[in-house]
């Protein structure tokens, strides 16, 4: 998107012939679109700065940042999609590498696995994290991340600007997309304190 690496020197115009190629192969495929979002700025107001992460016994260092929440949205999002598969499937999940993150997702992978936390939890095979480089899918992901971002921004800065061309392309493959604001936040909450308290018990 920003003419760099190895398309640097290109024009908007190569770009766009480019980017609608590779739609149309996303399009022509088995390929099924799962998005997650959250606004950042009303997760430190209502989850971090609140206190709620001390009060359910979360670990601040690894929960101040929204990201794992957006994990676990991904992978509800991705279960529930497979409902019609056998039950005897498996998900694999395949996310791109990254340091930061990656052990963190690993553990709250592994306490989703436990059917006493989670009753969906046969589900699940296995987390991996891999090179976007070695992995096509993860590109058109990228792709897709990139899209749903920006109709993000213009639905909460914009909300009159029409959905841009390539993210109505892309909706043909999006089975779910779930944007978390300051309205539903609250019933995050809500589920997770019923969650930990059960937990303890």
């Amino acid at each position: 998107m920003n003419f760099r690496g190895e398309f640097k020197g290109w024009n908007a115009r190569d770009r766009e012939v480019l980017l609608n190629d590779l739609i149309s192969i996303i399009n022509s495929s088995n390929l099924v679109g799962i998005g997650a979002g959250i606004v950042k700025a009303d997760y430190q107001r209502l989850v971090v700065d609140s206190g709620f992460l001390k009060e359910v016994g979360l670990s601040e260092p690894w929960w101040k940042h929204p990201y794992l929440l957006v994990f676990q949205q991904l992978v509800l999002e991705a279960v529930l999609g497979a409902k019609s598969l056998p039950t005897s499937d498996r998900i694999t999940f395949i996310f791109e590498q990254q340091d930061t993150y990656a052990f963190r997702c690993k553990k709250v992978f592994a306490d989703m696995s436990d059917p006493r936390i989670w009753p969906r939890a046969d589900r699940l095979g296995s987390p991996q994290f891999i090179a976007k480089a070695d992995c096509t899918p993860l590109q058109a992901a990228d792709l897709l991340v990139y899209e749903l971002r920006k109709r993000l921004d213009h639905q909460l800065k914009e909300p009159h600007r029409p959905t841009r061309p390539r993210m109505e392309r892309l909706r043909r493959n999006l089975a779910s997309n779930c944007f978390m604001t300051a309205a539903e936040i609250p019933t995050f909450l809500e589920e997770v304190r019923a969650s930990r308290t059960a937990r303890i018990s």
